[in-house]
């Protein structure tokens, strides 16, 4: 019999990876792609690129339908996109400058058709998420060795509660918030079997 409390922790690992597939990185990356797609139609119907003003307004140039284009022209911190023809970087520039708010010139947190710097949004959790994972296993270890070196059997139940806390709690804070959600998979399983592995420990020390 599967125990109850697998299902809301199951839950739990899986609803953080559902907002790191929808994060804001990752929609204000489809939007500047979107944008940037509307440029080339633009280019080809003008046979130029059109200048900041006309970047603004190329839904009613292209007579596009009236505010589909609005949302486009803001990424999803609510900032303005960035636009430049002559561009800096290239023949044009267009990106998002970020979550810090701060034009970086498409590096740092900056957001362009090449998509975010891998890593740039998570990499503040990946020291916290390997010290609970390595806490976790640490901490039961030592509760493992304690119940045999003292025959206390009621720890292991207790270890295991500790070690699959730490594998699921630890690979939740490294899930990539970003992009590439294909990177999230084994993390996602990790943190699943985590969550097993601690719902079991603690329905032993309730029984």
């Amino acid at each position: 019999m599967i125990p109850r409390l697998i299902i809301p922790i199951a839950i739990l690992a899986i609803a953080p990876q559902a907002a790191a597939w929808s994060s804001r990185a990752s929609k204000t990356l489809h939007d500047v792609l979107i944008a940037d797609a509307i440029i080339a139609e633009y280019r080809s119907e003008f046979g130029k690129l059109p200048d900041e003003a006309q970047f603004a307004k190329m839904d009613a140039a292209l007579d596009y339908p009236p505010g589909m284009y609005a949302d486009l022209l803001f990424d999803h911190w609510h900032r303005p996109l960035v636009y430049r023809n002559p561009g800096r970087h290239g023949e044009y520039d267009l990106y998002s400058v970020g979550q810090n708010g701060i034009d970086d010139g498409k590096s740092e947190d900056d957001i362009g058709v090449e998509g975010p710097r891998e890593g740039y949004y998570w990499k503040h959790l990946w020291p916290l998420g390997r010290f609970v994972v390595l806490t976790g296993f640490i901490l039961g270890l030592a509760l493992y060795i304690a119940a045999f070196a003292k025959s206390r059997h009621f720890l292991r139940p207790i270890a295991g509660a500790v070690v699959g806390g730490g594998i699921c709690a630890g690979s939740l804070l490294l899930l990539h918030p970003g992009v590439i959600p294909a990177r999230n998979h084994p993390l996602l399983a990790m943190s699943l079997f985590g969550g097993i592995i601690c719902a079991n420990s603690l329905r032993r020390i309730w029984r």
